[in-house]
């Protein structure tokens, strides 16, 4: 992976600022089975598979979150607009096209756009059938049991997608998948502690990229409320 950009600087550093404090504990582990030995296997170390309980994981789908934000400031963010709490303590709008909104109460919703630079070893990746905006939907729908793909290109974004599905998916026990007009909607709670969420929006236009918004010291359904604005930027 490449060095962080500064958007990621701006959203770690405030972050840290609010006092959060983590701690995991590592259970131990099996050694990860792996696939069968191929040039993925064998050239870029893509052999690891999904096995933890997580991987099992399949979001089903729902209706769009029914109950909107009432009020609040309209943000834009390239293809998709979003309807955000008031009075925030700091915005920032790093290059990227990334957001970063901060709260009283330790509160603060991170936007970035997820691209394949992001990860240095599909930057040249020239996929077929999926692109690097299937990661939400590969994440979320599919599991370690459903076949791969068969070309090489596409079976790079596929374990790619599934490797980061084993620690992400820990720690939910919600998630769902939703569609309004040209959106798609994925999203999780827990993903880090009790009081984070995060949210994959992929729009229909928008090849090879989605939008991540990580929520942090929201309640899930007070972060539903606001994902339930989210609509086309014309």
């Amino acid at each position: 992976m490449r060095t962080q950009s500064t958007f990621r600087s701006i959203a770690q550093a405030a972050i840290a600022n609010l006092g959060c404090a983590i701690v995991v504990s590592v259970p131990a582990q099996e050694p990860p089975r792996t696939y069968p030995s191929d040039t993925l296997c064998k050239r870029e170390q893509l052999c690891r598979r999904c096995d933890g309980p997580s991987c099992m994981k399949v979001a089903p789908e729902a209706a769009w979150p029914a109950e909107p934000l009432p009020s609040g400031t309209l943000y834009a963010l390239d293809a998709v607009r979003i309807l955000l709490p008031n009075s925030p303590e700091r915005i920032a709008h790093p290059s990227g096209g990334g957001l970063f909104v901060r709260y009283q109460g330790k509160k603060a919703i991170v936007f970035e756009w997820m691209k394949a630079e992001q990860a240095g070893f599909l930057k040249n990746n020239v996929p077929r059938e999926l692109t690097y905006s299937d990661i939400p939907r590969i994440q979320y729908t599919k599991t370690p049991a459903d076949p791969e793909p068969v070309g090489i290109t596409d079976r790079r974004i596929w374990r790619y997608a599934l490797t980061l599905k084993d620690s992400a998916f820990q720690n939910a026990q919600r998630q769902f998948h939703a569609r309004r007009g040209p959106i798609t909607l994925y999203a999780r709670d827990g993903a880090i502690a009790e009081s984070d969420a995060v949210a994959h929006l992929v729009h229909d236009k928008v090849k090879g990229a989605y939008l991540q918004i990580t929520a942090h010291g929201f309640e899930f359904d007070e972060f539903l409320r606001i994902l339930s604005t989210v609509d086309v930027r014309e």
